[in-house]
């Protein structure tokens, strides 16, 4: 019996050799991953179907974040960037030095950090209470200056001793200290408690280490603030819309006036809206979605009103420095 099976099986593959060959190339083709990654236009992510606030006041618009499609390139869609407008290759290397894993890690970071500094903002504009019940920090940034062994994702545990809550007071601290001063780190790697050092070295005048540090921070707020992520979903560019997402549900304005707001940018502590990457994919996605406004970050500016007229886009384009402008914007409506 067994015989008679695998002399059929020899013999189907003796007649079909060539097309079981073409069948492993086209597989081998879409499985194996380049070095690359491909941007597309993006879309939108619906706010009020992710925040949901204790005893919300009900909003008439809708306020979205945009983002990015980012694809690993295979052989075939490398080939199809070549004729589909608006698909563009990038080498994974040349945008960030890391690899895909460890970068979109570090975006995940940057994703709860960026949660955090909405909800304060939003929170202390409303007149509301918000406190960080804990945190963690993590090395982001190893620059090639930098005279240390930390790595990206260490963990930091302390700073010769010192446990510090806020970049600006590390920051100030390396200020107090001397060139070629040893800094003693303990961190978290693979579970366990190491010890590590950085040399303050001198980079454009400025006492520094060479290091990003990025914190992750757990918050506890009244009224209650629920919200939903993905384990897809990464980076602090939806920090602005998140802002005025859970801000106009705090308070009885009604500042989306019925709108579908869209936009992009950071949001730091001070409420200022910082640069992002990828705005034209953003914006294209925004237009599909069927946007009515569209917030972008100053430092995008320039290259917004380029993507806008050349695609003849159709929301209102609308600069702004600070979470504050958002809201005077829209107040205006």
């Amino acid at each position: 019996m067994f015989n008679k099976i695998y002399e059929e099986i020899k013999e189907f593959i003796k007649n079909n050799l060539k097309g079981l060959l073409f069948l492993g190339i086209i597989l081998f083709l879409c499985f194996y991953k380049l070095p690359y990654v491909i941007y597309t236009p993006g879309g939108s992510i619906n706010l009020n179907e992710r925040t949901t606030v204790e005893g919300e006041n009900s909003i008439s618009g809708n306020y979205y974040m945009n983002y990015v499609s980012v694809r690993k390139a295979n052989v075939p869609l490398v080939l199809l960037s070549l004729f589909v407008p608006n698909w563009d290759i990038y080498n994974e290397e040349d945008l960030t030095n890391l690899d895909y894993n460890t970068l979109f890690k570090i975006e995940q970071i940057d994703l709860k950090n960026s949660i955090y500094y909405a909800s304060l903002n939003a929170y202390k504009k409303a007149g509301k209470l918000i406190s960080v019940s804990s945190q963690k920090s993590y090395i982001t940034l190893v620059s090639e200056e930098s005279k240390t062994n930390l790595k990206v994702l260490d963990e930091i545990v302390s700073i010769d001793g010192n446990k510090f809550t806020k970049l600006t007071e590390f920051q100030e601290y390396v200020k107090s200290l001397n060139f070629d001063d040893k800094v003693t780190f303990i961190v978290k790697e693979n579970g366990k408690e190491v010890e590590k050092y950085a040399y303050v070295i001198n980079l454009d005048g400025e006492k520094k280490v060479g290091i990003a540090i990025v914190t992750e921070y757990e918050f506890e707020s009244k009224p209650k603030l629920e919200m939903k992520t993905k384990s897809s979903e990464a980076g602090s560019s939806g920090g602005l819309m998140l802002t005025l997402d859970i801000y106009d549900k705090l308070t009885k304005e009604d500042l989306s006036h019925g709108k579908k707001v869209m936009g992009t940018g950071t949001i730091d502590e001070d409420g200022n809206v910082g640069a992002i990457g990828g705005v034209k994919y953003k914006m294209l996605g925004a237009q599909k979605d069927g946007a009515d406004i569209f917030f972008v970050p100053k430092e995008n500016y320039d290259e917004a009103k380029k993507v806008y007229k050349k695609n003849n886009l159709s929301f209102d384009l609308v600069m702004v420095e600070t979470f504050e402008d958002a809201i005077n914007y829209l107040n205006n409506l």
